[in-house]
């Protein structure tokens, strides 16, 4: 019997871990400027507690996860 494909975490988890929104974590993963150093540090924290080392690359795809 094969297992249940494993849904990876998206942009979105990220944010709702975080408390912000979905355009202030893209906005850090993506090094603006204007995006505190604390809030980098929670995102990139938040995407490591979702097992998502190359979040930066798989956040662009949001919408096509399952």
């Amino acid at each position: 019997m094969t297992e249940p494909a494993v849904r990876r975490a998206s942009i979105r988890d990220v944010a709702a871990q975080v408390g912000i929104s979905v355009s202030t974590v893209s906005r850090a993963l993506n090094g603006y400027a204007d995006v505190s150093a604390e809030t980098h540090r929670r995102v990139e924290q938040a995407a490591e507690q979702l097992d998502q080392p190359a979040f930066r690359w798989t956040h662009l795809n949001a919408d096509k996860m399952i």
